[in-house]
Order: structure tokens, then C-alpha cells, then sequence
């Protein structure tokens, strides 16, 4: 009789237990489950809080047994390209595909958008006048798959993430 074992590459199954919220933003579980690939410990980066008044400039983010596997930012721009541009980020508007709802949206495989006005003070001394969320997911893989999970994530995402924000009406 002969025992083979199996020793090394990647786990097939998720072995931890999927976060209870997303980076602190409570959001249904199953909008971001396929973000997380089979592994065996994740870590999360950062977390947005209640707590903070202002979320503009946050970020947050998971690893998976080392590896970054997803991420989120924030900023005050009202242009994608902007965000694209000063992070050098190589997404071409071109690509992006725009989802329709109650917030501007871009996807691409991998990479989503939202924004949204949110004016933070007054006409003459406002902090901010846009709110902006990036998500970066490494999975799935599958690019029509890939954008599919962001597009149907990142508006209740981005709504969880204006209750939050002490925008003007």
C-alpha cells in the first residue's frame, strides 16, 4: 500500500471565517463573500468606524495568508479620472463600463467606483463637496465575473457609507 500526501500550494477551501461587515461598513454578507478566495488566515488592514466624522482620505483593506486581496479608499474628488490619475492608477475611462443607480459608477475587472455630492459645511467654507469610494479586489478572477461583484457591491456600499457622512441635505 502506498500513502501519498499532498504538501504545499493553495488551499481549496475557505478556511476563516469571512468578516462580519465590510472594513467596518455593514453591507450583506453575500454582496462580498466572492471577494474572498479560499485561504487560511485573513487579516484585515484598516477599518472605517463609526466613530469618525469624516471618512474622506480613509483607507482599508484585507489580506489573505500575506497577499492583498482587497482594498478601499476614499477622497473628495468629483472626477474619476482625477482619483485614476493622482494614484497613477492604470485604468483607462475608455474601459470603465458605468452602472446605472443612484450614484455616478464605473467598474472595470478588479477596480469600481462611486460618487456622489456631499457637501461638508457651508457655501463659503465647505470641506468637501463630492465623497468618492474606490474598491480593489483581487478576486474573483474572472474579469466578466469580477466586475459583475463590484458593480452589484459598491452602490450599497457606497449608501452604507454616506449614513455615515455628515453630508448637507
Amino acid at each position: 500500500m502506498v500513502l501519498l500526501a499532498a504538501c504545499g500550494g493553495e488551499p481549496e477551501e475557505r478556511e476563516y471565517a469571512l468578516p462580519q461587515d465590510l472594513c467596518g461598513i455593514d453591507v450583506p454578507q453575500e454582496l462580498y463573500e466572492p471577494l474572498f478566495p479560499p485561504g487560511t488566515e485573513l487579516q484585515v488592514t484598516g477599518r472605517y468606524s463609526e466613530d469618525m466624522q469624516l471618512l474622506v482620505g480613509q483607507n482599508c483593506g484585507y489580506d489573505l495568508d500575506g497577499e492583498d486581496v482587497f482594498e478601499t479608499r476614499t477622497a473628495a474628488l468629483d472626477r474619476f479620472d482625477s482619483y485614476l490619475s493622482s494614484r497613477d492608477l492604470d485604468y483607462s475611462m475608455d474601459d470603465a463600463e458605468e452602472i446605472a443607480g443612484d450614484f455616478d459608477v464605473v467598474v472595470w475587472p478588479g477596480f469600481a467606483m462611486a460618487k456622489a455630492p456631499c457637501t461638508i459645511g457651508n457655501e463659503d467654507a465647505s470641506v468637501i463637496e463630492w465623497f468618492m469610494i474606490a474598491l480593489r479586489a483581487d478576486h474573483p478572477e474572472d474579469d466578466a465575473e469580477s466586475r459583475a461583484v463590484l458593480a452589484r457591491l459598491i452602490e450599497p456600499y457606497m449608501r452604507a457609507m454616506l449614513q455615515q457622512m455628515p453630508c448637507a441635505e
